[in-house]
């Protein structure tokens, strides 16, 4: 946002765990001092956007070191830059996704749970309000095996935040949905967000561990960091159902594409469509 000469830009930070959230107050960035706006849990990652405000100049000073101290850390956060607009773009109530209709649950009143391509979701500090590319990505992945006929009767959703994927999954047509995540914010939020559009009975959430899951799911849903997707592949490939199962992963940039496809490769699935959006991608493997 324009304010004289000075600008307003946003930049959200995702990553493994915590340190994201810490960055930028831990780096001694030159000025213009960055403030957090909002922060997001689930799926092994923390996102979290900040905000800055000053000349064009101090602000292509602030993105330069960010990116320095990003090169030097072990692990890689994704980072994406936008206007303050883009970024409240994002946080409207009604979101787009497709055929789908995104309502951000806001206040104590709540609505009378929807049906079709629409949801319900509050989503607090789990991640997953339907703005990401890569939950976007996931949401074309279901859509087009539904379009293809595939059969979404038993899903397994890990990581799955506010549940969103879990939700669209049931809507489709899944009659037993299991969502799945350690963290207790994104649990307590994918419970209410299923009982809130009506599908408590489909929909179970749970923070079972996945090595611990049973096996012969018709759809497994990986939407996780690459530091935690990667090592996990040959635990999701096993999950799936060994004729007609399929493997949909994201939450990785192109950078890691080509080590993901290989680990999907190695532990015997096949990609068989790619979705990039903005850089991210997603795959539907079988």
């Amino acid at each position: 946002m324009r304010n004289g000469s000075r600008l307003e830009t946003v930049v959200e930070l995702t990553g493994p765990g915590e340190e994201v959230r810490s960055l930028l107050a831990s780096h001694g960035f030159p000025p213009p001092p960055w403030s957090l706006l909002r922060e997001l849990n689930g799926g092994g990652r923390h996102r979290a956007a900040f905000s800055a405000s000053g000349t064009p100049g101090e602000i292509e000073n602030g993105l330069k070191a960010l990116s320095k101290a990003l090169e030097s850390l072990e692990w890689r956060p994704s980072w994406e830059v936008m206007t303050r607009e883009a970024f409240d773009e994002r946080r409207k109530e009604f979101k787009r996704i497709g055929p789908w209709v995104i309502q951000e649950c806001r206040g104590s009143r709540l609505p009378q749970p929807p049906g079709g391509r629409r949801l319900i979701l509050r989503s607090g500090r789990a991640f997953g309000d339907g703005s990401h590319y890569s939950t976007r990505g996931c949401i074309e992945a279901l859509e087009w095996l539904h379009g293809q006929g595939a059969a979404l009767h038993r899903t397994l959703d890990v990581g799955t935040g506010t549940g969103i994927l879990a939700l669209v999954a049931a809507r489709l047509g899944a009659t037993k949905v299991l969502a799945v995540d350690i963290d207790p914010v994104s649990k307590r939020n994918a419970l209410f967000n299923a009982e809130i559009n009506g599908l408590k009975g489909v929909v179970e959430v749970s923070n079972i561990k996945v090595d611990a899951l049973p096996g012969g799911w018709s759809t497994v849903i990986g939407n996780l960091v690459p530091s935690v997707l990667i090592p996990l592949l040959p635990v999701l490939c096993g999950l799936c159902d060994r004729e007609k199962g399929r493997l949909i992963v994201s939450g990785f940039t192109t950078g890691p594409f080509p080590e993901v496809r290989k680990g999907l490769e190695r532990h015997g699935l096949i990609p068989e469509r790619v979705i990039q959006c903005h850089g991210w991608v997603t795959i539907v493997a079988s």
